[in-house]
Order: structure tokens, then sequence, then C-alpha cells
């Protein structure tokens, strides 16, 4: 689906970054004024970059829809690779002993607990 997308969609470059700048206002008054959860607050934001994206810059939807998808692919698997990872990590020193040499030398950095 050929989509080009514009810079200034309202005329000027500023009134058009302070549109864009909407999804960012969304989340950061849904963690410090309303005290919403980090995903509630996250998923009002991506709600508000979709309207922004279809109202403002006239993407079409189903292209807001699979960019939504393909940026959730491209986030989540590195944070899952590292989860997966870190806790492979953990059982691998756990199962071989390794682990409480770790601990005792991190207990011994400070005598606070």
């Amino acid at each position: 689906m050929p989509w080009v997308q514009q810079y200034a969609p309202v005329g000027g470059v500023v009134a058009s970054a302070c549109l864009a700048a909407i999804p960012l206002i969304i989340l950061f008054y849904m963690l410090a004024v309303r005290k919403a959860k980090g995903h509630v607050a996250a998923a009002a934001g991506l709600i508000g970059a979709l309207i922004v994206a279809v109202a403002v810059w006239d993407m079409p939807v189903s292209l807001a829809i699979s960019s939504t998808l393909n940026g959730a692919a491209f986030g989540l698997f590195p944070i899952v690779w590292i989860v997966i990872t870190a806790v492979w990590v953990y059982n691998m020193t756990v199962e071989s002993g390794e682990f409480e040499i770790i601990k005792d030398s991190l207990a011994r950095l400070t005598d606070d607990r």
C-alpha cells in the first residue's frame, strides 16, 4: 500500500511537532498525574499514537496496525531474549554451585545487608 509520510501535515513544523507529542503527553499524564500502571499508560499512549497517525498524518488504518505489530515484535524479541538468557545463566550457576560464590562475593562488598 503506497503511502507517503508528510512531515508537516498541519501547515507548520512546530504545529506538527506539537501534534506528534500528543502520545508522549498522554503517557506522561497517565504515569505522573493519574498514577496508572505502566502497561495501562503505554496502551493509552499507543492508542493516542494510532489516532494521531490516522487522523493527522492520514496513515491508512491497516498500515498503522501492521506497523504497531511490527514495532511490538521488534521491541519484545530483544527483551525476551535477554530474560531467557538471564534465567538460563541463573539456573546454570545454581545447579553448578557457582551461585554461592557469587552470593558470597556480593555479600563481602558491604556490611550493610
